[in-house]
């Protein structure tokens, strides 16, 4: 069910737990730095081109659109080009980075079924109905803290949490440790939270193998929010008073996820090709969005340019000021 802006925001007070400089945030809606970030996702929700008629799922958001070919990439393009144009150049990420996981969950999700037997695609496909259905705001955790450096298998790592791990697997689902840093307007703001591998891994490191979904309000989550120095350290900033997004720690301490939620359990031969098959999708947003941006920082050249009295000339389609 489509949901609107203030539909959105209310979803989010749900009891999660977010620090901000140190001091835990009780709403985050209400808050003076993260509630931009929260009316800035929310605008997304009232976009009226936002959402198509899906033949299977009904009226749902155009950015869960699963691409199948070069049309379909062509108006993912254009939906995430004019909504960056829309909203002041900031493209607004909530749903966006969330299908490229999607997408790229489907197409590794049968690939380790076919090898192993197992039944990932079908708990991908259900995760997902259960996203457009609830027309979802969903972040993406993929890096991790990784330690030292000069160790390249994470199983090798003094501290074993330097990358997310399974700790326990239980009867109904299994228990993980570690933390995930630069989750871009992340679960903060989000409803949900996927969780990937960053990395192509070794045998040693099956533990460490492993994808899922969370809701952001689960026990032993926690979001440690990086200062928005833009606008908290900058007053002046007028851009960055009126839209941003939130970067954060994320923190699992122990976290609790039952198996419909998990789409890769220690299969770790194909734990790079999950991390570079949503790297790819993404990176296909960003450069969407960036196109966009380009252009705004073209334009406002320009316009200064002529608010100077400066001409544009062409030659040899290169062109310069005069």
């Amino acid at each position: 069910m489509p949901r609107s802006a203030a539909e959105y925001i209310n979803s989010v007070r749900d009891g999660r737990v977010v620090y901000y400089r140190g001091k835990r945030v009780d709403d985050i809606t209400t808050h003076p730095i993260i509630g931009i970030a929260v009316r800035h996702a929310a605008d997304l929700f009232d976009v009226k081109n936002r959402l198509y008629d899906d033949p299977n799922y009904g009226r749902i958001s155009r950015y869960f659109k699963v691409p199948r070919n070069t049309n379909d990439l062509l108006e993912r393009y254009k939906l995430i080009y004019e909504d960056t144009l829309r909203f002041d150049g900031l493209f607004n990420i909530v749903q966006a980075i969330g299908s490229d996981a999607l997408f790229s969950l489907m197409i590794v999700a049968r690939k380790v079924d076919r090898k192993y037997g197992t039944n990932y695609y079908d708990r991908v496909m259900k995760y997902y109905e259960y996203v457009v259905k609830n027309d979802l705001a969903i972040a993406v955790a993929q890096t991790d803290v990784k330690g030292n450096r000069a160790k390249r298998p994470p199983h090798e790592q003094e501290d074993r949490d330097m990358y997310l791990r399974v700790v326990e697997v239980r009867d109904d689902g299994i228990v993980v440790n570690g933390a995930k840093i630069h989750t871009t307007q992340g679960g903060p703001v989000a409803n949900e939270v996927i969780v990937l591998p960053y990395r192509a891994m070794v045998e040693g490191d099956r533990d460490y193998a492993v994808a899922f979904a969370v809701p952001a309000n689960t026990k032993g989550l926690k979001f440690i929010v990086r200062p928005v120095l833009e606008y908290d350290g900058n007053p002046n900033a007028v851009n960055a008073a009126s839209r941003f997004e939130v970067e954060s720690l994320t923190i699992f301490d122990h976290v609790f996820v039952p198996w419909d939620r998990v789409f890769m359990f220690r299969e770790w031969d194909l734990a790079g090709q999950l991390a570079w098959t949503f790297a790819t999708y993404h990176r296909f947003t960003a450069i969407s969005y960036r196109a966009a941006t380009a252009n705004l920082y073209l334009g406002a050249a320009l316009y200064a340019a002529r608010l100077m009295g400066l001409r544009m000339h062409h030659t040899l389609g290169i062109g310069w000021f005069r």
